[in-house]
């Protein structure tokens, strides 16, 4: 059994591949660059605190984005 701890670079790569929709547009309106976020996906970086920076970017993100759908949906809901 693997009992290996995940790195802050595969929480990283795991929650931008489970992070709801609308919430990447959200990370990127935070300062956050298309290609930024792909360089550090794909190549890490030396720097640990950029990468737990930007997985608690995406982790804001993503409760913002699943409020927002939460609201829409009770809205339709009381239609």
């Amino acid at each position: 059994m693997n009992t290996k701890e995940r790195t802050p670079l595969d929480k990283l790569k795991e929650a931008w591949g489970e992070i709801p929709e609308g919430a990447k547009a959200i990370v990127f309106q935070n300062g956050y660059s298309h290609q930024a976020v792909s360089h550090i996906l794909k190549n890490g970086r030396k720097d640990e605190n950029i990468i737990l920076e930007l997985l608690e970017t995406i982790k804001k993100a993503s409760e913002e984005a699943a409020q927002k759908a939460l609201e829409q949906n009770n809205k339709v809901q009381r239609l």
